[in-house]
């Protein structure tokens, strides 16, 4: 018996083909400077009094008025306000939620339960990083902020423990300044 292999080796013609095309899409992509590719901005003429130009984001971006932080909660429900500092330029805070504190077999010991689709999430102001949760059940929680790759609670800036929030109906609460993540 004779043993061949077999060879799986393209024609020269096309590597010469492919080589040719990958080269073209490397000389069109150096060709061009930023200025020529960048998008630009564009400003409606209703706007043109304002000195900020805004760019249209598929994901709603809440900035938050003073009647949100000063609101009063529905009846039985409560309210929680404060303000994150972002302490490292690498933090990417995507959302801030509120998780229900668990209790465990350690009475001690209480999880955070976030479930992204019912936990409350905060309207969250990214150009001040104030937030405010409005008309909350009553009951204990956690703040977990959320980032495109992990979530994790925020924690006591005095303990470096996590923050526990006691909300009765009624309540509106200021926590203030809180620090993402933790100095």
């Amino acid at each position: 018996m004779s043993k061949r292999s077999m060879s799986t080796r393209l024609p020269a013609k096309t590597l010469s083909l492919i080589f040719f095309l990958l080269l073209a899409l490397l000389c069109v992509g150096c060709g061009q400077d930023e200025e020529q590719v960048a998008p630009t901005a564009t400003v409606a003429e209703e706007s043109s009094t304002s000195t900020e130009t805004a760019l249209d984001s598929p994901i709603p971006t809440p900035v938050i008025s003073t009647l949100q932080l000063a609101a009063t909660p529905e009846a039985g429900k409560a309210n929680l306000r404060g303000r994150i500092v972002i302490t490292e330029d690498t933090a990417l805070l995507g959302e801030l939620y509120l998780a229900a504190a668990v209790p465990t077999s350690n009475p001690d010991v209480l999880l955070l339960e976030l479930d992204e689709e019912n936990s409350p999430r905060a309207l969250l102001d990214r150009n001040t990083w104030d937030f405010v949760f409005l008309n909350v059940e009553p009951g204990t929680y956690g703040l977990i902020a959320w980032e495109p790759m992990q979530s994790a609670p925020i924690t006591d800036s005095e303990t470096g423990e996590t923050l526990y929030i006691d909300l009765a109906a009624g309540d509106v609460q200021d926590i203030g300044i809180l620090f993402f993540p933790h100095p």
